[in-house]
């Protein structure tokens, strides 16, 4: 909703919707975080197989 369509109090309004934006925000970037960790973690494991497999081969 745009602030000219608001009726008073305005900052009160105006807070309340900052403090939504910055939940959402949050949740946001716990979500690409969580998703970040469980993609490297299997990265690194199999980089860290790989190693092992190339060092007792040779």
């Amino acid at each position: 909703m745009l602030l000219s369509q608001q009726y008073p109090p305005i900052l009160k309004v105006t807070a309340t919707r900052f403090a939504h934006s910055i939940a959402t925000g949050e949740n946001t970037l716990a979500t690409e975080l969580t998703v970040f960790r469980l993609s490297v973690l299997p990265l690194v494991g199999g980089l860290i197989a790989l190693g092992l497999t190339y060092f007792l081969a040779s």
